[in-house]
């Protein structure tokens, strides 16, 4: 089940996250997707991330810190991610496939000091290192919730890239989600309950 924003006028993308229950409708299939992303208003359907959905599925999603570095999250499942992502499924789709489309830099990556040694083996690795090779902070987080749970750091990039260097599209899109007074190069940690209000 999808939901859909509905708007005449349409919405501006800044304002996503600001979309109230009264907006929203349930269709049982999914819209037509825009082939157009690079129009300043989003289109009269988006396809929004439901609840429903987020609990279910293992969801990537982007961010930007206060010194413009990129993170990487992966929702494991069984949470809600931030509003600002979850307003437009289109959008995510369009930040993952940039960013794994990205070439992997030659400099590499390192595994957070902090990582445990059940969290080291190279099938468990794969996707976040793939992430810090292409230069973003890639954290994981446990599967079910618990009291003052948080997303832990699994591998940085050696030569972090910075939302400066990305095409404006990718840029308008990764703002909306910024964690602020927080920085990815020295946190190893970040609060589940923190990201809910990005």
């Amino acid at each position: 089940m999808i939901a859909v924003v509905t708007s005449p006028a349409g919405i501006d993308q800044q304002d996503c996250h600001e979309l109230s229950f009264d907006d929203i409708h349930i269709y049982k299939s999914q819209p037509q997707r825009s082939q157009n992303r690079t129009q300043t208003k989003l289109p009269i359907a988006v396809m929004i991330i439901t609840e429903e959905q987020q609990q279910t599925s293992d969801l990537d999603w982007f961010c930007v810190d206060s010194a413009g570095l990129i993170g990487h999250f992966a929702s494991a499942g069984f949470k809600r991610i931030p509003p600002s992502v979850a307003c437009s499924g289109e959008d995510l789709d369009v930040l993952t496939s940039f960013f794994l489309q990205l070439r992997p830099l030659s400099s590499g990556h390192e595994l957070d000091a902090h990582l445990p040694p059940n969290c080291r083996s190279a099938r468990y690795l794969q996707s976040f290192v793939s992430m810090a090779r292409r230069g973003l902070f890639s954290f994981d987080i446990d599967s079910y919730l618990k009291p003052d749970i948080c997303y832990f750091r699994v591998a940085l990039p050696l030569q972090p890239l910075r939302i400066s260097e990305l095409p404006d599209h990718v840029r308008t899109i990764l703002t909306r989600t910024e964690l602020k007074e927080m920085s990815f190069a020295d946190s190893s940690t970040i609060p589940y309950a923190v990201t809910l209000s990005l």
